[in-house]
């Protein structure tokens, strides 16, 4: 991935799924608008001097976000509802 950023730039948004980032690629895409998907319990299982250099966190939970802003008060979130306020009503409609 970093030979990748190294070649061709960062990427004006970096969205991170997983585990697997290192804080080496967090600096070369500097930059770019960096979002984490954070659906897991714990909210945040990356070390702080990766999850610090986020822009945006995704979360499952509100609880979740409330966990993430403990550990960095300024960080912005948003909830991305799972399970079954994810199928909601008001969530999916016909398009007419």
């Amino acid at each position: 991935m970093l030979a990748h950023i190294n070649a061709f730039g960062p990427p004006a948004i970096l969205c991170i799924w997983g585990l697997g980032v290192s804080e080496r690629i967090m600096a070369a895409c500097a930059d770019s608008y960096k979002i984490y998907n954070s659906i897991d319990a714990p909210a945040l299982r990356i070390p702080h001097e990766v999850s610090r250099h986020f822009d945006l966190i995704l979360t499952g939970a509100e609880w979740q976000s409330e966990a993430v802003r403990a550990r960095h008060p300024d960080m912005q979130t948003a909830v991305m509802p799972i399970g079954p306020e994810f199928a909601s009503p008001s969530t999916f409609r016909p398009l007419d």
